[in-house]
């Protein structure tokens, strides 16, 4: 696939001091975190922790107070930052909107709006683009399907088509495996990986799987109620006992062989229909005695 156009190979972005309320209810508040060009960075936490809202304000979708800043340039803000913002930052939201008569091919060449002149068409290079990432994300035989008949995981990989072919050197990816069985999560995020290290793409992924997210991160950035509360590689950030304190979970965190971690949930030997079973055979013990 071809590389990203001259000054927007490399970008890098700095947040500080990031908060955002909805209703006058904080989502996040005072957020600090810099990515370096190529780097890829896992937000994790809880349900309403606040990860979405972290990416959309990257992409200039919410008002916020701090500073976002892509590149040299402010998310948000003037007409020029934000048509610079289009061609720098490609977002894969949770639910996108998918125009039900649109054809797979159709909707990932939007992606390429970006990069045309006011009133132009997509030439031959965004169709090879297009074509280019369709096979890759093994889409390229359903190219002319229209939206409405793809399956969830086929949509989801089409969203992410649309966004690869948009070439921007941030990429920011909400939930972007959530639909997909486990060949197509690993397909998807390989494609990614290797975009990241071919180009030095910013990736930001808010990601529920937390092996997925340690093993494809580069760092982990852990946010609860609206706070990061730590930052580092997986090892540092995923813990047992973080685990426990923030999602409430009992876990076993594991080194893989093949490197990094993976986090594999514990049943409660005691369950509450076992606790109910003993209280009932204790009573009928006693009553027998």
């Amino acid at each position: 696939m071809d590389q990203p156009a001259g000054d927007l190979v490399t970008a890098a972005v700095s947040v500080r001091d990031l908060s955002v309320a909805y209703d006058r209810t904080d989502a996040l508040r005072r957020v600090t975190v810099d990515v370096a060009p190529g780097e890829w960075l896992g937000v994790i936490g809880p349900n309403g922790a606040g990860k979405s809202t972290l990416l959309r304000a990257i992409a200039g979708l919410v008002h916020h107070s701090g500073t976002v800043l892509v590149g040299d340039r402010p998310a948000g803000g003037r007409h020029r930052h934000r048509r610079h913002l289009a061609r720098t930052v490609a977002y894969v939201p949770q639910d996108p909107v998918m125009p039900a008569g649109m054809t797979v091919f159709e909707y990932a060449l939007l992606g390429r709006t970006a990069h045309l002149r006011y009133l132009a068409v997509e030439g031959p290079r965004d169709v090879h683009i297009v074509e280019d990432v369709l096979v890759e994300l093994d889409l390229d035989r359903l190219a002319d399907r229209p939206l409405a008949t793809l399956s969830g995981g086929e949509q989801q990989r089409t969203v992410i088509a649309r966004a690869l072919t948009q070439q921007a050197p941030v990429l920011l990816l909400d939930e972007p495996t959530s639909a997909l069985d486990v060949g197509n999560q690993q397909a998807a995020l390989e494609l990614v990986e290797d975009l990241r290290r071919q180009w030095g793409l910013v990736v930001v992924s808010a990601m529920h799987d937390l092996t997925l997210a340690g093993q494809f991160a580069d760092r982990l950035l852990l946010l609860s109620r609206g706070t990061a509360v730590a930052c580092g590689t997986a090892r540092t950030v995923l813990t047992e006992r973080s685990l426990s304190e923030h999602w409430g979970a009992r876990v076993r965190v594991l080194d893989d062989p093949d490197g990094g971690i993976v986090v594999i949930p514990v049943r409660s030997r005691t369950t509450r229909s076992a606790e109910r079973g003993r209280s009932a055979r204790s009573a009928m013990e006693g009553e027998g005695s």
